[in-house]
């Protein structure tokens, strides 16, 4: 259940689940991704449930997550470390949190710069294009990253933004960049393309990826970014550290203060060298520890243990 299963209706997926388990037609395990489709689960199935959070979990999910596993057989799928050393902290019991880092399918990159596609998002060859990793959430630091492309425009107007455009601040960050500066260097690309795009979709179009976030945020779009073999600077969040080091697979800073990511930035295009033996470190590590044939092996695995240590519920008659 989640984004791309067949049950996005939370009262449908209830009753439907209901029907299905009562008339014996249920299934071993019901896995729930995101907070909506967990509380479907929690309301119209009494069996085993696995939950991976399609975000940061935040103190009124741990809450809610507590009151289910009071009553369900429940375990959380975390995607770093992190995330999973937070809700043990916060009281959920370690054999209830499993680590399965995020898998890239590699089958969908293109490791290669696509000049077509970057002129029908709106670039010239010339100019240097910033990618703003991941959706523009409250914890994904867009604004500063915009803050440190401006400095970086002002100096040299080939340097441009690239916002993948999904996300509830979207079209703030495209609001902000119209009041901080008056030429154009913001693209849209869910906007220029018309149409809804994956993030593999708009990577070769990207010379640099930037990750500003401070806070924990999703792992899958910085494992996305290592495997397509694009030059990362990102901030030392709690996330990224897990994932990148300072000058082995990306330029780190300490802050997201716009001076220094500008800095990094800056640093790094300077360096061809640099950029080079990053991305290919990056790459190599991403092939390593997130291929996707290792995400789906450790979630049979995970299937396996859930099914052997407990019973399905018996169907009311």
């Amino acid at each position: 259940m989640g984004r791309g299963g067949d049950m996005r209706n939370v009262v449908d997926a209830v009753v439907g689940m209901r029907r299905q388990w009562r008339g014996g037609e249920g299934f071993d395990i019901l896995h729930a991704w995101g907070l909506g489709p967990l509380t479907a689960a929690a309301a119209g199935w009494p069996g085993r449930i696995v939950w991976t959070p399609d975000d940061v979990c935040r103190t009124a999910s741990i809450q809610w997550l507590k009151a289910i596993m009071a009553c369900r057989d429940l375990r959380v799928v975390c995607d770093n470390a992190t995330q999973r050393q937070m809700l043990i902290r916060s009281g959920i019991k370690p054999d209830c949190c499993h680590l399965i880092r995020p898998g890239a399918d590699f089958a969908r990159l293109r490791p290669r710069r696509d000049e077509e596609l970057r002129r029908k998002l709106g670039f010239t060859p010339n100019q240097y294009v910033v990618l703003l990793v991941g959706e523009s959430t409250r914890t994904a630091g867009h604004f500063a990253g915009i803050w440190a492309a401006s400095i970086l425009n002002e100096l040299d107007s080939s340097y441009q933004v690239l916002l993948w455009g999904r996300g509830a601040d979207a079209n703030r960050v495209m609001r902000f960049v119209s009041r901080i500066n008056k030429t154009p260097f913001l693209h849209n690309a869910q906007a220029r393309l018309r149409r809804p795009v994956d993030l593999e979709d708009i990577l070769p179009a990207a010379d640099m990826v930037l990750m500003p976030a401070t806070e924990a945020v999703p792992t899958l779009p910085i494992c996305i970014s290592m495997a397509a073999g694009v030059p990362i600077v990102a901030v030392a969040s709690s996330t990224t550290a897990e994932l990148l080091e300072d000058r082995q697979t990306a330029m780190l800073t300490a802050t997201a203060a716009p001076r220094k990511l500008a800095e990094r930035m800056h640093l790094l295009r300077s360096d061809s060298i640099l950029q080079w033996a990053l991305a290919d470190r990056a790459r190599a590590e991403a092939y390593e520890h997130f291929s996707f044939r290792r995400f789906l092996a450790e979630h049979r695995t995970l299937y396996a243990q859930v099914t052997v240590h407990t019973p399905p519920p018996a169907p009311h008659s």
